[in-house]
């Protein structure tokens, strides 16, 4: 007898279920190495497909874990290029990445945070008069 599935097929606002489209595999890098996922893909007709367990594992479904993106962007402050950062995290963490995908990152990472201070969601912790 077939096992009934753990977590059942997704619905949308109708009551329509998802159709299984089958395990894809999804790649990221986190601190301790690159490791690959394998997540089912469901899909509604008229409305597309999603991966719903990609928003459980990373609420930004991004590549990097947020460790990641913190140790390239302080390796960065005092490397000459993201060339050079590539390579000291490949050195320091055994994490192999491209120096154009630090940059990528590097740059996103810095204009979040740039918007962040601009918007007065982030509170410096000195002043002009120290």
């Amino acid at each position: 007898m077939r096992r009934k599935p753990l977590f059942p097929p997704p619905k949308n606002a109708k009551g329509t279920r998802a159709r299984n489209k089958g395990r894809q595999l999804r790649s990221v890098l986190t601190e301790n190495g690159r490791i690959q996922l394998k997540r089912i893909r469901w899909t509604i007709q008229d409305e597309g497909s999603s991966t719903p367990i990609d928003a459980l594992l990373d609420e930004a479904e991004k590549s990097f874990t947020q460790g990641v993106r913190e140790m390239l962007c302080r390796l960065n402050q005092s490397s000459s290029s993201f060339a050079k950062t590539a390579q000291n995290i490949l050195r320091l963490a055994s994490i192999e990445i491209s120096g154009e995908s630090v940059r990528h990152l590097v740059e996103y990472e810095g204009r979040i945070v740039s918007s962040q201070l601009t918007r007065g969601s982030i509170a410096i912790g000195w002043s002009a008069v120290d």
